[in-house]
């Protein structure tokens, strides 16, 4: 068995924070907050309807629940809503930005099972439903509609409005 034993002295370090210099970084690249002003217009087609949804954010991110205008309303059920979340990263060398979405929402729809303590084969329908998500990630220009989702049923668009400041006014 062989035991090492140093001897002299250490110079002690002052400790340092962990993540200083990544830190100081990130502050020093958002140090200016954004003074733009957008809309975010959420359009759902389906057939002759339409349903619109706006959002008004200056970069950043907004979460929220919207209802959903086209699931059919049933006795007994909540209506059902479309949880909706978009980041907002503006471009720094015009206007317009990067937007990250998600966007999920529940298919209702009838389904049978079997019910307890009956005879076998005894069935009954029953509502039930599934949630359905979209994500994606898109550029947007203003006043320009992007189609984030299309099918023979449906499309779905995002629209970015860049909204006047106090600062724009003369």
């Amino acid at each position: 068995m062989v035991l090492l034993i140093a001897v002299g002295t250490f110079a002690q370090q002052p400790a340092q924070p962990r993540f200083q210099n990544r830190l100081n970084s990130i502050v020093a690249q958002n140090a200016a907050p954004s003074t733009r002003n957008y809309q975010l217009e959420l359009t759902i087609q389906r057939g002759e309807k339409i349903a619109r949804y706006k959002l008004t954010l200056n970069g950043g991110s907004v979460s929220t629940e919207l209802m959903d205008r086209f699931a059919e309303r049933v006795e007994g059920v909540a209506p059902f809503t479309l949880n909706f979340n978009a980041t907002l990263t503006p471009f720094e060398e015009g206007a317009g930005g990067e937007v990250t979405i998600f966007l999920g929402r529940s298919i209702a729809f009838k389904t049978k099972v079997q019910v307890p303590q009956a005879p076998p084969g005894t069935e009954k329908e029953v509502l039930t439903s599934k949630s359905i998500p979209l994500t994606t990630k898109v550029a947007l220009l203003p006043a320009k509609p992007v189609t984030i989702f299309e099918d023979e049923d449906e499309k779905i668009s995002l629209k970015l409005t860049e909204l006047a400041t106090d600062a724009d006014k003369p």
